[in-house]
């Protein structure tokens, strides 16, 4: 029996009868000649009203309202041991253009489009699974796993999700707060952009899972890029996501971030370079909690790399793509201090009366989120799971958050609570750290307190940044508040350009001191390296972290091209009118 989350009188939801009913029959009927019939299908609709705006340096770049409801069928063939997903194949192409559905709520039309969808997925899903036994048949692979987990049908009947935006009001205050730039000569680009997403996302499966949930999400980010004499690009943004509107804070208190933003970047124009360092290093709440969420909380979800078609590399023809997990294979091996525990809880609300970002009460399979101990003193005992099985585990924890490669699902965090039983006063761990410095006979130490994650790097500056690593090195996000602390009088000099080298999650066992204050950091994860900004599309994430002092940690120069500098000056600094 289906496990009921929110108690709802049946509904007439057009979209929600529709999704259940074409199911159904496609449960029943989809079946060609002397080929397997679907085992499962399940059916996802995301229905949205956005409003997004953008200003720059106090004029209005673009304001608009659009409504979008889209559709995702998947159809699996074979059983839950062996089926047609986890393989990657140039499969056929979908002939009907069906993926945008109709904003009208007419059940017929909306059968219509689901109709020709399963359809679709269906002659894909035979013919995908026919290419997996082809090129698996010639391959031992190391572990024989399933190919996805059973799981208890849950039932979660919410209200639809509905937007209430004044747009008037929000392209006056998108203006004003672009303005503040104007008072800073040394930055080249600017943009303040809000983007206000409310809808519906409907999903139902042959197991009996039936969801409708609202989702709602404000996120208002700015940006703003420089450039140093010697032509080093350097950038900066802002990121404020909330599930409410006043929740993003007042028009003062957005202003001051962007204002402290801008003030920082145009520093870094002038701050020296330091060629190399290794040495302790701080690194205070939001870097922490920035790092805690790149290092450990991407790699506490491990999966199955897909097989592929031959001709691309790999053994007898089936090749495995990714850098995978950089903990996969440790478990019940210590990745952290004895004296820090990590938790994953989506279940959690708040944080000390603060909303968390990263609730969610269903995930993308139509799971309910556990609570997950992670780390427990300091040895890694689980990992966030999908329904994809994985070497150890066979069930999923409710963490499916991202589409993934061959239909499958990523799994990401929630809320993530890094929890230090062991911790040393803020404003000690400055001190703390002058005295390691000190009796390392150093002049300096170094302090971060802010990493490019989720990344506003353009691409260009990406792909410079990809360009310098090894095959397999793993990139780490860029450090662009850093800051020497010298030993002789606690003086702090901002200095710029600097590159982690080596930074892994190997390196969270240096930790030797971490703070009592935790942050908390949320964001967006778009699922791409660096969790690049990309709007509102991706897995909502909270990381409640303290500052953390590392005892050995290296970084150089970077060595990306640097372009020239602008030809002529900015013209508003020049007093043209």
């Amino acid at each position: 029996m289906p496990v009921l989350l929110v108690a709802q009188a049946p509904s007439q939801d057009a979209v929600l009868r529709a999704m259940t009913d074409e199911m159904k029959r496609g449960m029943a009927e989809l079946r060609l000649e002397k080929l397997a019939s679907p085992y499962y299908i399940d059916y996802l609709v995301v229905d949205s009203d956005t409003f997004s705006g953008a200003a720059v340096f106090g004029g209005l770049a673009r304001a608009r309202r659009q409504r979008n409801r889209s559709q995702a069928v998947n159809v699996r063939v074979g059983d839950y041991a062996f089926d047609n997903s986890n393989f990657l194949s140039g499969g056929p192409r979908g002939a009907y253009d069906v993926a945008s559905l109709p904003l009208e709520d007419d059940y017929l039309t909306l059968r219509r489009h689901f109709w020709l969808s399963a359809d679709e997925a269906y002659k894909a899903a035979v013919e995908v699974l026919a290419r997996k036994r082809a090129a698996i048949r010639n391959v031992q692979l190391p572990v024989a796993l399933n190919d996805f987990a059973r799981q208890e049908p849950v039932e979660k009947l919410g209200e639809r999700g509905s937007l209430a935006v004044d747009e008037k009001a929000w392209q006056e205050r998108l203006r004003r707060l672009s303005a503040l730039f104007r008072r800073h000569p040394r930055i080249l680009s600017s943009r303040v952009q809000l983007e206000a997403s409310a809808g519906t996302r409907y999903y139902v499966n042959s197991e009996g899972v039936r969801v409708r949930d609202p989702e709602i999400l404000y996120l208002l980010q700015a940006f703003a890029a420089s450039q140093a004499g010697d032509g080093m690009r350097l950038y900066d943004s802002v990121s404020i996501a909330a599930r409410r509107e006043e929740l993003l804070g007042s028009q003062e208190q957005i202003a001051a971030q962007i204002e402290a933003m801008a003030t920082r970047l145009a520093a870094s124009a002038s701050a020296t370079t330091l060629e190399s360092y290794s040495g302790p290093v701080l690194l205070e709440k939001t870097a922490a909690a920035q790092m805690f969420a790149e290092l450990l909380g991407r790699n506490l979800a491990v999966t199955r790399k897909p097989l592929s078609e031959g001709g691309r590399g790999g053994i007898g023809g089936v090749a495995l793509g990714g850098l995978g997990s950089a903990l996969e294979g440790r478990r019940k091996s210590r990745v952290l201090p004895d004296w820090i525990d990590v938790v994953d809880d989506a279940t959690q609300k708040e944080y000390r009366g603060r909303p968390l970002l990263g609730h969610y009460e269903i995930d993308l399979e139509g799971v309910r989120p556990q609570r997950v101990e992670l780390v427990r003193r300091g040895v890694l005992e689980n990992y966030l799971l999908s329904r994809l099985p994985v070497r150890g585990f066979e069930g999923s924890n409710g963490h499916a958050r991202l589409p993934g490669p061959g239909i499958s699902s990523m799994a990401t965090p929630g809320n993530l609570f890094i929890q230090a039983r062991q911790t040393t006063p803020e404003a000690e761990l400055k001190k703390q750290l002058i005295e390691m410095c000190r009796a390392q006979d150093r002049e300096f130490g170094l302090i971060v307190r802010k990493l490019d994650f989720p990344s506003s790097a353009s691409q260009e500056d990406l792909q410079s940044l990809f360009s310098g690593l090894g095959q397999e090195e793993r990139p780490t996000s860029v450090p662009i508040a850093v800051y020497k602390v010298y030993v002789a009088d606690g003086r702090e000099e901002p200095v710029r350009g600097l590159r982690f080298r080596g930074l892994s999650p190997r390196s969270l066992k240096d930790i030797v001191a971490a703070g009592d204050e935790p942050l908390v950091f949320d964001f967006i994860d778009s699922g791409n390296p660096f969790a690049v900004m990309e709007g509102t599309y991706g897995a909502e994430i909270s990381v409640v972290a303290p500052s953390v002092l590392i005892e050995d940690v290296e970084l150089k120069i970077g060595e990306e091209q640097r372009p020239r500098l602008p030809v002529a000056p900015h013209p508003y600094f020049t007093g043209i009118r």
